[in-house]
């Protein structure tokens, strides 16, 4: 399960260690659609990891989910609110069903600026490791990691 930090200083109160390559990376390109695949701290919870003992953080450019993770005072879960196989959901007013169920709770804050999902990257350990192709190109983020 994704998570969003309000800053590095909070990304780095939830996992074990953050390696200087990882740091580089979040120092160049957060806030912003980079997320980095570190290993878990112990206030993270097995439900979250899923007992791999390690996580997928990013700090968002959007401020509200900034302010948020910065108001809860530690990294929160964050998922897409769209469905599999369905176009990306923009607004509030596009969750409808979802937005129905009692347990959801929606916080509107403007349209969202959509676009490609964050690129998810491995630097731990060995050679860089490209998870998930997104909004930052991966030749940037090698880019970052040479300069």
């Amino acid at each position: 399960m994704p998570l969003i930090a309000a800053s590095l200083a909070q990304t780095m109160a939830i996992t074990t260690s953050i390696d200087d390559a990882s740091s580089r990376l979040a120092r160049t390109f957060w806030p912003g659609a980079l997320s980095l695949i570190l290993d878990a701290g112990p206030a993270i919870s097995p439900a979250v990891h899923a007992g791999r003992h390690t996580i997928a953080v990013r700090v968002p450019a959007h401020r509200v989910a900034q302010t948020l993770a910065a108001a809860c005072g530690t990294a929160i879960t964050s998922t897409s609110a769209n469905r599999s196989g369905a176009l990306p959901v923009s607004t509030a007013d596009g969750l409808a069903e979802l937005a129905a169920d009692p347990r959801v709770r929606v916080v509107d804050g403007g349209a969202t600026p959509g676009g490609l999902p964050s690129t998810i990257v491995d630097v731990r350990s060995g050679p860089p490791r490209l998870i998930r192709e997104g909004a930052i190109a991966w030749n940037r983020v090698l880019d970052c990691l040479n300069g």
